[in-house]
């Protein structure tokens, strides 16, 4: 069975590959063999590789740049389709770009051609349909916030979405709720500016960057969500974390508490299981140390949510996703 779903696969999708490690195309440098991968570089070829996965009853996953995202040490038992469609345009104040577009790329250019709005973004590991995915977002510029417009498939039709339609919150957005509609390409609206410093500013972003995250190391980006006011007992959480009331109102002054800050204040800093450890930089955090498997960092991730939940009394919710599990 499995032969003549390759041999169908290869009469349907040029190039694609059997049994291709996924530890390849992850910024973890972690994830077994993908029973199938292939590489789509235009819409038609998301389209057909979509259309082929449906047909034959397999498992599909849309890969990016493979940042935020932790692969099986069993791999994936289907066919993965890795975006690249690289479609680039300025036009104005807006961006044209395919939703394999390198994030930081976007932005930068955007910046050398003056629009602002996306400067906190540079550095961001990643493609311009994960970050509109996830609704990414850093040094107060979020992606949601930059969207006009975004090219989809949903239900084998290509259409487009406006910004109000995709739904976009604190790393969250339309797509992650479904899952079957893909993005293929977005426009970008930017604020044109005669400011010259715009260069300057993203590279005192990418230092902030190098200097606050283990950059130099493997690693998924942040793992967990920063937890919303909303979510949890605030008097409660302020006594545990045993600060004052100007010390809170300072922790949490965007709204959010930082899963850096109760993983650190559990002392878990440096803490290591097999090849994955808590970087000591930035505590959100799990770095490869070169021979992580998903299940050190697996096991990790347990550890840390568990330590919170006990010290603190709240549950940290994984940015991540997994692959393959």
């Amino acid at each position: 069975m499995s032969i003549d779903v390759l041999e169908e696969l290869k009469n349907r999708l040029a190039g694609v590959k059997e049994n291709e490690p996924l530890a390849k195309y992850t910024t973890f440098k972690i994830g077994g063999p993908a029973r199938y991968f292939f590489v789509a570089r235009r819409t038609e070829d998301v389209v057909a590789a979509v259309e082929a996965a449906e047909e034959l009853k397999l498992k599909y996953f849309i890969l990016g740049g493979g940042s935020n995202v932790l692969a099986s040490d069993d791999g994936f038992d289907g066919l993965i389709i890795k975006i690249e469609n690289l479609d680039f345009e300025i036009d104005g104040e807006r961006v044209r770009a395919g939703a394999g577009v390198n994030l930081s790329y976007l932005v930068s250019q955007a910046a050398e051609n003056k629009l602002s709005g996306g400067e906190g973004l540079v550095g961001v590991p990643g493609t311009l349909g994960g970050a509109i995915w996830g609704n990414a977002g850093a040094y107060g510029s979020v992606i949601g916030d930059l969207v006009e417009s975004v090219e989809v498939i949903e239900r084998g039709k290509i259409k487009k979405m406006f910004q109000t339609e995709c739904l976009f919150s604190y790393r969250g957005s339309y797509f992650k709720s479904h899952p079957q509609t893909i993005i293929l390409s977005g426009v970008l609206k930017f604020q044109p500016v005669k400011d010259e410093r715009l260069r300057l500013k993203l590279d005192d972003y990418l230092r902030r960057r190098s200097a606050a995250q283990p950059i130099e190391y493997p690693s998924a980006g942040s793992v967990f969500k920063n937890l919303e006011l909303r979510e949890f007992d605030s008097a409660a959480v302020r006594k545990k974390l045993e600060l004052n009331e100007d010390e809170w109102r300072e922790l949490t002054k965007d709204g959010k508490l930082a899963a850096a800050y109760l993983i650190e204040f559990c002392d878990l800093k440096g803490r290591q299981i097999g090849g994955g450890r808590v970087s000591e930089k930035h505590a959100n955090f799990i770095i490869n140390n070169g021979a992580a498997t998903a299940a050190d960092v697996i096991e990790l991730i347990s550890f840390i949510k568990q330590q919170v939940r006990d010290t603190i009394g709240v549950e940290l919710r994984e940015e991540i996703r997994y692959v393959g599990f």
